[in-house]
């Protein structure tokens, strides 16, 4: 979606530059666009959203399994450390020693665990997302040749907006939906869940 948005920002380089060569006051029609209720409102965006939380969810267990493991092996640990201290012994504890390299061995492979789980996320988000946003894309251009807007601009970056008719939102996520959801829907399908 960041793509997105700066692809749109890019688009509007070319016009502010042509205003400061010639040094006119270019009259220019500007649209506003809700690029993240764009990609997120339409027909393959909510699913897309279903398929990327199902997966989070699924993965989210997994790592809480292990969370949930290290702690009680923290926990072991923490006791036999006081049973030893308590003992008075001042030679170390082959069983404690034998966990605590266990528990290290697990908390690392942990982290390398969680490490790919971001990354497989964020992958298979851009899996999901990166045809919806293309699609969008072609309508902004569409819309913009068209009705002969020269820029397109994200609501973020102008949050206020005067004139209602202005905001191109609805339509978009409306012509998204009707022109043939299903061909983003069929790319979404076929990405492979990390």
């Amino acid at each position: 979606m960041k793509k997105l948005i700066a692809v749109l920002m890019i688009l509007a380089l070319p016009f502010a530059a042509a205003a400061e060569t010639k040094g006119k006051k270019i009259k220019a029609r500007v649209a506003i666009v809700d690029v993240d209720r764009c990609v997120g409102e339409t027909e393959d965006g909510l699913r897309a959203k279903a398929a990327l939380g199902k997966y989070k969810l699924r993965v989210d267990a997994e790592l809480y399994a292990r969370e949930e493991h290290l702690k009680m092996m923290e926990a072991k640990l923490q006791e036999m450390l006081q049973a030893h201290q308590k003992s008075g012994s001042t030679t170390p504890d082959p069983k404690m020693q034998s966990m605590a390299m266990d528990y290290q061995k697990e908390l690392g492979e942990y982290q390398t665990i969680s490490k790919k789980v971001q990354s497989d996320l964020a992958r298979y988000e851009d899996d999901l997302f990166l045809p919806i946003e293309k699609k969008i894309k072609g309508i902004f251009s569409k819309i913009a040749e068209a009705e002969g807007f020269d820029l397109i601009v994200d609501r973020r970056a102008m949050p206020i907006t005067l004139k209602p008719e202005l905001d191109l939102t609805e339509r978009v996520i409306k012509e998204y939906n009707f022109g043939a959801p299903a061909a983003a829907t069929a790319s979404a399908s076929a990405v492979k869940k990390p």
